[in-house]
């Protein structure tokens, strides 16, 4: 008889202690706050790098939503500047991940990503 697809595992506890019994011996898991603070961090800087190659109008029309209610024009120049932002912000964690291994936030708070 060939093997069921479906298997049951009875283990005990939550997804976090299943994640944490996988961890090689002697390693430290940040703690949440490191994490949404170097998080933060990245965001608050590529939002001011982007605030000061825009000459200080990128912040200004990402947070104007009223824009939608206007004229076509000010519709595209609103979503434009909101795929500018998330391309910015792919960018940064894609080559920050590729080059440094981990983002400047997690590089400032010193959390490493560990592969196996």
């Amino acid at each position: 008889m060939a093997e069921s697809p479906v298997s049951l595992h009875q283990g005990g506890g939550t997804l976090a202690q299943a994640v944490l019994a996988s961890a090689p011996e002697g390693m430290l898991i940040a703690p949440v706050w490191k994490r949404i603070a170097a998080f933060m961090l990245d965001v608050v800087a590529m939002s001011l790098l982007l605030e000061v190659l825009s000459r200080f109008q990128f912040l200004s029309i990402l947070a104007s939503w009223g824009y939608l209610a206007e004229a076509p024009e000010y519709k595209f120049s609103f979503l434009v500047t909101w795929m500018i932002f998330f391309s910015a912000f792919y960018l940064y964690w894609k080559y920050t991940g590729r080059i440094y291994g981990r983002s400047l936030g997690q590089r400032a708070f010193r959390i490493a990503i560990v592969h196996d």
